[in-house]
């Protein structure tokens, strides 16, 4: 007898298959999805067993301890070694683990030490101002807001913790880009389009260029309503042990919450924060250049 045919009409997809089994589309996008999966626990159970061996490990006890074909367990390594997470020694043929790995964990140990000790500061700056207080860490050639402490007052400005905004229409986003060497900032302004979010926007790179030099010469920053119409806010940069930028501080405040006769005061509160919680990472205090304080023109 011949082999038998069987059809099966799934939705709109028909497949035939011989010898009486069936593969359906669903079926197929399942088995990628499986397929992914699988890989990405064979990846990890990989990263595990190179991590267990500090002194290094070679391909054949990975593929042994890790129950995998050789074949398998080299394709695996390959792409591990191509993004950084694991390392290879030509001279030993042992592999080790990448700097991507150690870079992954640092940033996830000083994001959470990082909003720890940000926490009370965040509050108190809060208290003090009346507005919502905030810290940023950059995101590529954006800013992400990682901690927020709400205002007391009925009127405030709440954002979602993840936030992303772009860097040159916000105060935090200013102090981010003066943090950049100055051949980064140039790529920047290469790259990136400098579209309105409001008539205050900034949208001239000679005249983002003049603002960031101002912010860097003050260590503060104010977005007069560049990003979102009825909002005023400051930041300033936060520093580590090693004197490296980390994150900006700040406060969002509805402008007419924050006039014109308040913006040296709440600059003041912002750069004083930003000190005190430079210092309690151990970095140095840097003092601002100048008048620390732009007025901007009220609306």
């Amino acid at each position: 007898m011949g082999k038998q045919v069987a059809a099966a009409n799934v939705g709109s997809e028909i497949e035939i298959a011989i010898g009486g089994s069936m593969t359906t589309t669903d079926d197929k996008k399942s088995g990628e999805r499986e397929g992914g999966v699988q890989s990405l626990r064979r990846a990890m159970a990989i990263l595990r067993i190179v991590a267990d061996h500090p002194n290094g490990i070679a391909l054949a006890d990975i593929s042994r301890l890790v129950e995998l074909h050789n074949s398998t367990a080299f394709h695996i390594t390959k792409t591990l070694l191509s993004i950084g997470m694991l390392r290879f020694d030509p001279g030993s043929k042992l592999y080790f683990v990448g700097t991507a790995v150690f870079m992954l964990a640092a940033a996830a140990m000083n994001e959470q030490e990082l909003i720890r000790i940000a926490g009370p500061i965040l509050s108190q700056l809060s208290d003090q101002t009346g507005a919502t207080s905030h810290i940023a860490v950059r995101a590529g050639d954006k800013v992400a807001i990682i901690a927020q402490h709400d205002a007391a007052s009925v009127i405030r400005v709440s954002e979602r913790i993840g936030t992303l905004r772009p860097a040159y229409a916000t105060a935090i986003g200013k102090v981010v880009l003066a943090s950049m060497a100055e051949q980064e900032f140039a790529r920047y302004l290469d790259e990136t389009t400098l579209d309105p979010f409001t008539p205050f926007t900034i949208v001239d790179g000679t005249q983002l260029e003049s603002e960031i030099a101002r912010v860097r010469h003050r260590r503060l920053a104010i977005d007069n309503g560049e990003f979102s119409l009825d909002l005023r806010c400051f930041a300033a940069p936060v520093h580590n042990f090693r004197s490296e930028f980390i994150a900006a501080i700040g406060i969002s405040q509805p402008h007419w919450l924050s006039s014109v006769e308040r913006v040296r005061e709440l600059s003041e509160r912002v750069l004083e924060s930003a000190a005190e919680l430079t210092h309690a990472l151990g970095g140095d205090i840097l003092v601002p250049c100048g008048d620390a304080v732009a007025i901007p023109k009220d609306r």
